[in-house]
């Protein structure tokens, strides 16, 4: 059950930072823009499918990229409880 928390953890925070996030060097921002993911990308639920393949790569092949993304998403969500924090500035 926790490894079932921790890959959701894990696909939501890489799906917000895949839609939402521009990401350092703007890679997130060049990732939406590129042929083909545009609609992909736009769409939270959408793009969760395909986050969630990715999560499972790393799992099998970079375990400790899943517990980042993971510990990652707790952190946002402690601070919107904490602070109300939306994530948008």
């Amino acid at each position: 059950m926790e490894l079932i928390l921790i890959g959701a953890l894990a696909t939501w925070r890489l799906t917000k930072l895949v839609v939402y996030e521009d990401g350092i060097f703007d890679m997130f921002v060049i990732l939406r823009s590129l042929h083909g993911l545009e609609k992909v990308t736009s769409c939270f639920m959408c793009a969760s499918v395909w986050c969630a393949g990715v999560v499972v790569l790393f799992w099998v092949t970079v375990p400790f990229m899943v517990w980042l993304l993971a510990f990652s998403a707790m952190g946002i969500a402690l601070e919107s409880m904490a602070h109300g924090y939306s994530g948008h500035d």
